[in-house]
């Protein structure tokens, strides 16, 4: 098998092992640098989801606080 083959498998298999670890939140590996790889990257997921929340949680904010506002001048 050519190199090319074998790193299409390996980065297959390892994008498989991503996705299942994003759903459960666990690695189970041996190599340790793609333990630290898949942790890094659910962490920026999370920080992702987090901030979006924010971003949401504001909108809302500001939506309520022009109702508000709205109401009191009327």
């Amino acid at each position: 098998m050519s190199n090319n083959f074998r790193m299409f498998f390996k980065l297959q298999e390892l994008s498989i092992n991503l996705i299942q670890a994003q759903k459960t939140k666990t690695i189970v590996t041996h190599d340790a640098t793609n333990t630290e790889i898949f942790n890094e990257s659910i962490t920026l997921e999370l920080k992702k989801f987090r901030f979006e929340q924010l971003i949401s949680n504001q909108h809302s904010r500001q939506a309520q606080l022009k109702q508000i506002t709205h109401i009191k001048r009327t």
